[in-house]
């Protein structure tokens, strides 16, 4: 017998909760569960960055796949080409590789890098987005040039370049500051005349690693001595771990370079000093030799690389006279191994010694587009591209190094007014005009853009400029100015 339902209870309290019917078991699909994550990937691929970042604001999935790193990537590698900085150089060696065991996972190269960040970096220095921050300096006298370098992604090393007793560097990040200052007995004014930082240790990222700094000394005629910082890479703490002063009187340095455990430093009388450590430790720093030229004059750079362990390359460029009244421009290379022995060396000029036939001579031989000038304001090199700048003129000279020649590529034009400051990195021009604009040449992607700085003022002819992938420095006796593009 079957039970009844009680007297108070309605028909809607016993309906049939769940409907078996055809409308009943239809699912409803949106957009992006439609297809699977791949297929969005292959589509969203064929995508610019602009259509990218409206298309992460439909919803949460296209959100988490138009914010995939590795399409980031393929945008990044299509529109640019590779990455700027150090993280752009590798170096291979000759040792077998053994892959690691199943159970140990590696994180690959490519997803420790934030691609879409790097796209932003990127596409803002194509189109000239920056931040302009400006750092107010006081000069106590009036001819100081102060330096600056960049330590990481946001550290900023800086001295002002007076005349003091106690001569402090400045080495602060976005929340933390600190003031080096040398204990070498200083019983005259001295300045800090060259700073280099040790491109090793910012290639590394570890947390709990530090960076070496060198920092020169000199008086007004002579070097002083030598000191060597440690800075921990959070700029937390510093020590100074070496301090050396020249056995023979030297002139004040004018560029440095360090790498690893080798130093160099080039002075104004041209004597290129090559300080090795063979320990590896910094305290146990040596001068090894000692290089000079007769025929080689200032302006000049000083680019230092390790393209092998075993193996440093030097490549110093420089000016050289012309008879009867012009200079040209020069480069010579070393190759020096671990022990600091010279293992190669040639040096290339645009115009070669000896007598020529003019009547026969070709384009080809003999550069009558470049090379000649009444005289040379500048000269940078980063090892494959070398600019050189003419004084009180508005353009630049772009030169290819190659393995036994030296060849005009074409002219960098564009500045109105009188170029004071050029630096060149990683196929990266930058160059500052007299009226306060600055331009950017992309050498490998072949594009030019300007950005209008009217706050430098007009004392432009010390002006010294610092750059990396995301940043750029320009100091002059009153104030520093840090363009970012972050």
């Amino acid at each position: 017998m079957k039970r009844r339902w009680s007297p108070g209870a309605t028909a809607e309290a016993h309906a049939v909760k769940r409907q078996r019917t055809l409308h009943s078991i239809r699912r409803r699909f949106d957009l992006t569960s439609a297809l699977a994550d791949e297929l969005w990937l292959l589509i969203f691929s064929f995508m610019d960055a602009q259509d990218l970042c409206h298309v992460e604001a439909v919803s949460k999935g296209f959100r988490r796949v138009a914010t995939d790193n590795e399409l980031w990537k393929e945008l990044f590698l299509r529109t640019f080409g590779r990455l700027r900085g150090g993280r752009s150089q590798f170096t291979f060696t000759k040792r077998p590789l053994v892959s690691l065991p199943a159970h140990l996972h590696t994180t690959s190269v490519s997803s420790a890098v934030d691609w879409k960040s790097l796209y932003i970096i990127g596409n803002n220095w194509r189109r000239g987005r920056s931040v302009i921050r400006q750092l107010e300096l006081a000069p106590k006298d009036g001819t100081p040039k102060p330096l600056v370098l960049f330590l990481g992604q946001q550290g900023l090393v800086l001295t002002s370049g007076d005349l003091s007793f106690s001569p402090s560097i400045a080495v602060s990040s976005s929340d933390t500051e600190m003031h080096l200052f040398s204990g070498g007995q200083i019983i005259v004014p001295i300045r800090i005349s060259s700073l280099s930082l040790n491109q090793l240790g910012q290639s590394v990222g570890d947390a709990h690693s530090s960076i070496l700094l060198a920092a020169f000394y000199s008086t007004d005629t002579k070097l002083h001595h030598l000191s060597i910082f440690e800075i921990s890479t959070g700029i937390h703490s510093s020590r100074e771990v070496h301090i050396m002063s020249p056995r023979t009187p030297r002139r004040p340095i004018t560029c440095s370079a360090f790498h690893s455990n080798l130093l160099l430093s080039l002075s104004e009388g041209f004597q290129l000093d090559i300080y090795l450590t063979p320990t590896g430790k910094p305290s146990d720093m040596m001068l090894m030799r000692t290089l000079t030229s007769y025929s080689s004059f200032l302006p000049s750079s000083l680019t230092l690389s390790r393209p092998s362990t075993s193996l440093h390359r030097i490549l110093l460029s420089y000016t050289v006279p012309l008879y009867p009244a012009h200079w040209s421009v020069a480069c010579t290379q070393f190759q020096l191994d671990s022990r600091g022995e010279t293992v190669d060396s040639k040096t290339l000029r645009v115009f070669p010694y000896g007598w020529k036939d003019i009547l026969d001579d070709t384009e080809d031989d003999f550069p009558l587009q470049g090379g000649r000038f009444l005289n040379i304001s500048a000269v940078q090199s980063d090892g494959k591209w070398m600019v050189v700048v003419p004084q009180a003129e508005t353009f630049v000279e772009l030169y290819r190094l190659r393995t036994n020649s030296i060849s005009f590529v074409r002219v960098l034009s564009g500045p109105t007014a009188p170029i004071c400051a050029v630096a060149i990195a990683d196929g990266r021009v930058v160059a500052v005009a007299l009226d306060g604009s600055i331009w950017i040449y992309d050498l490998e992607r072949s594009w030019t853009i300007e950005l209008r700085n009217k706050a430098l003022g007009a004392e432009l002819d010390a002006t010294r400029i610092c750059f990396d992938e995301r940043r750029i420095a320009i100091t002059t006796p009153s104030h520093v100015q840090v363009i970012s593009f972050d």
